[in-house]
């Protein structure tokens, strides 16, 4: 890439969302999901898990909650959401106990 060149983010998380949901674990998920009503996926880290929920969001056909297990990981997840799934997700408020 030249120097002072700008990368278009928009459409290289559009690209890695595509690469993505033709793997065949996405397909695996989005079988179990569509047979059962639920999916249990464990053993994902960083970005892998936004990635693969924004794969099947096409999919859903009402709300996608989404939940991280610390406020740190909130800022983290939106801006994959919006990288892979081209949307601005609703943030709701930390549920202190």
């Amino acid at each position: 890439m030249a120097e002072g060149q700008k990368v278009d983010i928009a459409a290289t998380g559009e690209a890695v969302a595509e690469l993505f949901a033709r793997q065949e674990v996405v397909g695996l998920v989005r079988r179990t999901l569509c047979e059962e009503g639920r999916a249990s996926v464990e053993g994902l880290w960083g970005s892998s898990a936004p990635a693969l929920a924004a794969a099947l969001f096409p999919d859903c056909p009402s709300t996608l909650l989404y939940v991280v297990a610390h406020i740190d990981s909130v800022d983290d997840a939106r801006d994959d959401w919006r990288l892979f799934a081209g949307v601005d997700p609703a943030v709701f408020p930390a549920w202190e106990a």
